[in-house]
């Protein structure tokens, strides 16, 4: 039996899109003579659609897009990831149509509720158990998380010792680092448990803030016997970068927009910002501005036009000190946080101004590290349409940006500062990064315990930087939203409460 992966990047709700992506993708299946096609998780609408499914005419629009999907398979069996109806209730389904013919429905059994999932709050647990017959061959199919450890009903006991042939996966999995080797090792271990191959088929692409980076495969027992496109890089940094190219990339074209506007300080984080732009943009619609003050280095300037210069991208250089100047004199002040804020806040009108005149987006550029912290201020460098680097540690953006050959070495190098004052460094007010960076992992990503991180670090200073995360909530309620590219971002998929009194001790 030949067998195709049928791995396709769709559309949020663009369902005309992704049924034409389908309907492709068999004619090329077709067309090499392959006996099978296998699509990803809910393809036909893309995952997740979230409360799009609440809208009766949404899933009878999925129903029609089904059956264009069916016309086209004549001469070869298709198993294709939808959502349906029946009796009140949705099903997440995987469809199987042979000939023409729609042959039945496999629903998802396990319907996960935890990080970035909420399926049910939409859907109804299928029954597992079914054994197809396809092509002559004994199949199983699943959808993603119903092949994921950790369940007491699993369903993959009811397909132990049952001669299968095939087991097939369909599955939205979600992007992040170590995840690739991770779905693959999973799947293994599945091959061996029912022994026969296992096929997954992933989703490919980003839609808002998740990223979901193909990699569909098939493995028999330890061996791989196929894999399609992936993300997965040699290096942390180059695959993160890739993510964020991705990410980027889709989130304009499926939104409809070209250009992006970045603001340089000569930084690492708005250098690596500028990167994925011109990676995932093209350097003619990337502009980078510079904003500099009266604090503004030489060093600054003369990093933010190299990198400009390298990625060869648009640059302009727009100086805050007049509009400082007035601001301080109308408010009546001569210093202080008041000054440094309004000169982010100065920066983000600039980058807002340029936005509406060239009809681009701003680009955020904070690092999970400082947004833990509420290192950013409102209304100033907290604005953007995407959070590129919200989800990676400083160290992590410290690696993207050694896998870049246009970021000057000394960007590396240098301390960072916000350059809000003389001679600011962010450890004045920030723990050193490797410190932070570690302690923001544990405890958000890992949930560890305060008494847990404190074998490594000073008790005094956990609590400190838990308190932050925790003081700084409202602030990232308003930050937009990040590349999610760990397993626990401060975007989608964490529900914390801003007015909480619950004490970073009890943690």
């Amino acid at each position: 039996m030949k067998l195709f992966l049928g791995q396709t990047n769709p559309i949020l709700g663009d369902l005309p899109y992704n049924t034409e992506l389908v309907v492709k993708s068999i004619a090329e299946a077709k067309k090499g003579r392959y006996d099978l096609i296998v699509s990803s998780e809910m393809v036909l609408c893309g995952y997740t659609p979230d409360d799009l499914l609440f809208r009766p005419h949404f899933i009878d629009a999925l129903d029609q897009a089904l059956f264009v999907v069916a016309k086209a398979t004549e001469g070869i069996t298709a198993i294709v990831g939808t959502v349906r109806k029946e009796a009140g209730k949705l099903y997440n389904t995987a469809c199987v149509i042979t000939d023409g013919e729609i042959v039945g429905f496999q629903d998802k059994c396990l319907l996960p509720t935890y990080d970035v999932f909420d399926e049910r709050r939409y859907f109804t647990p299928g029954v597992p158990g079914r054994i197809w017959d396809i092509a002559g061959k004994k199949m199983a199919i699943t959808i993603c998380e119903d092949i994921w450890p950790g369940y007491s009903n699993e369903p993959l006991s009811c397909y132990e010792g049952k001669n299968l042939d095939l087991l097939i996966n369909l599955s939205a999995s979600p992007y992040s680092y170590g995840k690739i080797a991770y779905r693959q090792e999973l799947a293994k271990r599945v091959s061996k448990r029912v022994g026969c191959p296992v096929v997954l088929v992933n989703q490919f692409g980003a839609n808002d803030g998740l990223i979901f980076d193909g990699s569909s495969f098939m493995v028999d027992g330890d061996r791989v016997m196929m894999q399609a496109e992936t993300i997965q890089s040699a290096t942390e940094g180059e695959e993160l970068f890739k993510a964020l190219v991705m990410g980027v990339k889709d989130y304009f074209h499926k939104q409809g927009f070209k250009k992006a506007v970045v603001g340089l300080s000569g930084g690492v984080d708005s250098s690596v910002v500028a990167a994925v732009a011109e990676a995932a943009l093209g350097k003619e619609n990337v502009l980078g501005l510079f904003m500099p003050s009266r604090f503004t280095s030489d060093v600054s300037a003369e990093d933010a036009k190299a990198v400009a210069h390298n990625l060869g991208i648009g640059y302009r250089e727009l100086s805050i000190e007049p509009t400082l100047e007035l601001f301080m004199k109308t408010l009546n002040t001569s210093g202080g946080i008041t000054e440094e804020n309004l000169q982010s806040r100065i920066r983000a009108l600039l980058l807002m101004g340029v936005s509406n005149q060239e009809g681009s987006l701003v680009l955020n550029t904070g690092n999970k590290s400082e947004i833990a912290m509420g290192y950013t201020t409102l209304y100033g460098d907290a604005i953007g349409a995407v959070g590129v680097l919200g989800d990676l540690l400083k160290r992590q953006v410290i690696a993207v940006a050694s896998s870049i050959a246009a970021i000057p070495e000394r960007v590396l190098l240098r301390p960072p500062t916000a350059e809000l004052r003389f001679n600011q460094k962010d450890s004045d007010t920030l723990p050193e990064y490797p410190i932070l960076d570690q302690i923001v992992d544990d405890f958000i990503v890992h949930n560890k315990t305060v008494e847990e991180i404190s074998r490594n670090f000073s008790r005094e200073l956990v609590v400190h930087v838990i308190e932050q995360i925790h003081a700084n909530e409202y602030k990232r309620r308003q930050l937009p939203f990040a590349l999610r590219v760990s397993e626990k971002a401060f975007s989608v998929g964490r529900r914390v409460p801003i007015v909480s009194r619950f004490s970073a001790c009890c943690l």
